[in-house]
């Protein structure tokens, strides 16, 4: 996780640091070095050990009033790091850190303390792709961003691609268990290309059992990206879900009735576009169609839509994205049965310390 290696220690420092000044929730930092040329000869952070639990470990025994609270204070925090403007997409760092291996590239914010440089997105520099000479940023416009990860992508599966069994079993019985091409994810990107221009385990919280639970540090700030905002806006799965099943007593924060449907679509795009190819691209593929179907939606109008799927395309997709919906479904449910998360972590509870 510490790819690529210098600028994700470097990024992670100057973003800590940047929400302190901006006032976030943050660890302190005590020291770094961002490369091995120090006494310890590795790249290090030593920061401030935060007390408290981690939200995870109490999110269930936390009442309807509290988990609103927490809700609230979590999307406070975010408006206020939304609301930071920025000069250029990428990653943020020291200027200082940053001049060190790529002289003159960043962007300075009005603090000249900081730049925008290379984005330290993990999915971007991921294996084999770290080598590849594409642009990772920074970004000057918002084309460039939705276009990079991409062009990365299928620059990478150019150079290394080969068939591959989809990465989730589950899935593969839909595919009848044959490798699915790389060509077929290189041509759904570059049709995702021909649209751009058209369209918490890291939470800790002060709180005990009968009083209020505040957030009390934010963690886990390596691999931050600085994007535009319509492909950050977005509320977090996880927090939707909990706020659309808190009790009926409550009024739980609701997405707005007017969600910018471009927006939304393009953070679908900005999300496939990243994710490394795992054997598949269907996924990616259903929501270019439901794009096309929602074109003048999505574009206002006047804008002629540069994609076309003859109708035995249309229908065998429809075909294989009911199974594999089937498919997700049944598997989400076995995990959720047996108490495992989406990662494949069990949680601590389910182990047991006693011996037989």
């Amino acid at each position: 996780m510490t790819v690529p290696k210098y600028y994700v220690v470097a990024s992670e420092v100057a973003t800590i640091e940047y929400q302190r000044l901006c006032g976030i929730s943050v660890p302190e930092i005590y020291g770094y070095s961002a490369d091995s040329d120090n006494v310890a000869g590795t790249p290090y952070i030593f920061m401030e050990l935060v007390h408290g639990p981690k939200l995870s470990d109490v999110w269930r025994s936390l009442g309807d009033k509290e988990v609103i609270s927490v809700l609230r204070q979590f999307t406070q925090l975010e408006s206020r790091m939304m609301s930071q403007p920025f000069p250029a997409g990428g990653s943020l760092y020291f200027t200082k850190d940053l001049e060190k291996v790529s002289p003159g590239l960043g962007v300075p914010l009005e603090d000249k303390r900081f730049c925008v440089g290379p984005n330290t997105k993990l999915a971007l520099w991921y294996g084999r792709r770290a080598g590849i000479d594409v642009n990772r940023g920074p970004y000057h416009s918002a084309q460039a961003t939705l276009a990079a990860a991409a062009q990365k992508e299928i620059a990478y599966l150019k150079h290394f691609g080969k068939p591959l069994l989809p990465l989730r079993r589950e899935r593969r019985p839909s595919y009848r268990y044959q490798q699915q091409s790389p060509s077929d994810h290189v041509e759904n990107l570059e049709r995702y290309l021909s649209i751009t221009s058209s369209l918490p385990n890291n939470i800790f919280v002060s709180w005990s059992s009968g009083s209020d639970c505040k957030i009390a540090s934010l963690f886990d700030w390596q691999h931050t990206s600085i994007l535009p905002m319509f492909l950050l806006a977005g509320i977090p799965q996880r927090l939707q879900n909990h706020a659309d099943g808190a009790s009926q007593s409550t009024t739980p924060p609701s997405r707005p009735e007017n969600l910018d449907e471009m927006g939304e679509a393009q953070r679908d795009g900005e999300e496939y576009r990243y994710r490394c190819r795992l054997g598949e691209t269907s996924d990616l593929k259903a929501d270019l169609i439901e794009a096309t179907t929602k074109w003048e939606g999505l574009t206002g109008g006047g804008v002629p839509c540069p994609l076309e799927f003859d109708a035995k395309d249309l229908d065998q997709t429809a075909v294989l994205e009911e199974e594999l919906r089937k498919a997700t479904w049944g598997f989400e449910f076995l995990q959720s049965r047996g108490g495992v998360g989406e990662a494949s972590w069990p949680p601590s509870s389910n182990s047991s310390s006693s011996t037989t």
